[in-house]
């Protein structure tokens, strides 16, 4: 190939257009072959003139135009740079031509690109560029420029759980996520105000209130009568929740707020409401176990002490005790019998030889779940069911805890007796004994299979059977 000629080698045109640039390009591919690969390195464009042009595409070359040739070897020639504005705004002379010949389009495309700018070349700051479309007053694509804004930027509400720390005269309370605090009396007007007050939090998920003695009790049969989501959980779960978290001050607010994270979290099972008999049965074993208990010291008393007014005094309240058990066991009497269910219930329970007519009262008041739930749950829930403690190598003792004390309490007795004149439950004793188990864990291995026994026996409808009994249990 020749060597590429200057710009001193190139003849002058024969006439100078006064208005706008000279047609020199076809002038120069004229030169071919020797200016191919200057023609090439300059317009890259035309890179679909390396095979021999046809004399029709040259009139194609008429789209393009420079601004200054002064050489061309010296220095690349600028591409003017169109702007992104209407047609109206270009001058007469940078109008194109009306005729035009015919164009090779496989080679070139449209001639009306000409007017928009090459999206592949970076030529300045674009307004419709995404860092520069705040600003952008006129929108030239035709692309939804706004279509972030179409999109709901409304925050959902967000669930809502509740945490309640009740004492004697207040309850506070924390809203959770929203971090709303109040404070209401523990009294029926106070209820009436927070039920209020709840109804501005329409996402409320669930509301956790701990075991507080009795004091939570109006306040969780009032909520479930409102139908709010009410959860009474164990406080010892509740503290070994805060202490978890690394909450070791204690204040009411505080425990309020580490209830709701207890709702958030854990999210405890619902506490479903409990029946007015079964209140008033629970209220009435429970006064006839303090009376029991404030009997028996009484009693005791009775031989430590010597002066006749001491001693009248404490023959009267041991007189005054028994007249109110009696008056108690006839109320807990008239409840059973006013009930179908319970009736049946007790006579399945006091079946089972070593189970007595007391005992049978005391589990239906105390473990209302008894044949409702599986031989697990209920020897966990009576606090009879053995807890692991091992540690890498260590094996450690199981032992029970957690339960019903009063459960454990009632069924102590009944499994004593149940030894000594039930035949299952003596046989079973004898192996464990015969095995080496000491006195303690042959009692509480008898007071667990008694209860899971009754469960049975209530789940399935079935009086005391010895071959089946053996079955079920």
């Amino acid at each position: 190939m020749a060597a590429p000629l200057s710009c001193a080698c190139l003849p002058t045109p024969p006439s100078w257009p006064t208005n706008g640039l000279p047609p020199i390009l076809p002038t120069l591919i004229s030169y071919l072959p020797s200016l191919r690969s200057l023609l090439f390195k300059i317009f890259p464009y035309f890179s679909c003139f390396r095979d021999p042009p046809s004399s029709s595409a040259f009139p194609a070359i008429e789209v393009f135009s420079v601004t200054s040739v002064p050489c061309m070897l010296s220095k690349r020639s600028k591409r003017s740079v169109v702007e992104t504005v209407k047609p109206a705004a270009l001058s007469a002379s940078e109008k194109p031509q009306a005729s035009r010949r015919a164009v090779d389009r496989s080679c070139l495309g449209d001639q009306n690109t000409v007017t928009e700018q090459d999206r592949r070349l970076s030529v300045g700051s674009s307004p419709n560029s995404r860092k520069n479309r705040a600003s952008a007053s006129v929108v030239t694509s035709s692309n939804l420029q706004d279509r972030v804004n179409t999109i709901s930027t409304a925050p959902l509400d967000p669930h809502v759980f509740v945490g309640v720390d009740i004492a004697k005269d207040k309850f506070d309370v924390h809203v959770r996520p929203l971090a709303k605090k109040a404070t209401f009396t523990n009294d029926p007007s106070g209820f009436d105000l927070f039920v209020k007050y709840l109804k501005q939090f329409p996402t409320l998920q669930l509301l956790v209130v701990e075991a507080s003695g009795g004091y939570e009790r109006p306040l969780v049969t009032h909520l479930i009568d409102d139908e709010v989501p009410v959860a009474v959980v164990n406080p010892r779960q509740a503290r070994d929740f805060a202490k978890g978290l690394g909450h070791r001050a204690k204040t009411d607010p505080i425990d309020a707020s580490d209830l709701a994270q207890f709702a958030e979290l854990v999210k405890p099972t619902l506490t479903p409401k409990t029946p007015e008999n079964q209140q008033e049965l629970q209220d009435l074993v429970t006064r006839r176990r303090q009376i029991l208990q404030i009997r028996t010291i009484e009693k005791n008393r009775q031989n430590t002490i010597h002066g006749k007014l001491p001693i009248k005094s404490v023959k009267d309240t041991i007189a005054l005790f028994d007249k109110q058990l009696v008056a108690i066991e006839i109320a807990i009497t008239e409840l059973f019998n006013a009930s179908d269910d319970w009736t049946a219930k007790t006579k399945i329970l006091t079946s089972v030889p070593g189970v007595g007519l007391t005992t049978a009262h005391q589990l239906l008041a105390e473990i209302s779940e008894l044949g409702t739930v599986n031989r697990n749950q209920i020897a966990a829930l009576g606090g009879l069911a053995p807890y692991n403690h091992d540690s890498g190598k260590l094996k450690g003792r199981r032992c029970i805890s957690g339960g019903r004390p009063n459960v454990r309490s009632a069924i102590y007795m009944a499994a004593f007796s149940a030894r000594r004149c039930n035949p299952i439950f003596k046989a079973f004793a004898k192996r464990l004994e015969d095995a080496g188990k000491p006195y303690l864990v042959i009692q509480v291995a008898c007071m667990r299979k008694l209860l899971i026994t009754l469960n049975a026996m209530l789940k399935t409808g079935l009086t005391w059977n010895r071959q089946i009994v053996q079955e079920i249990s």
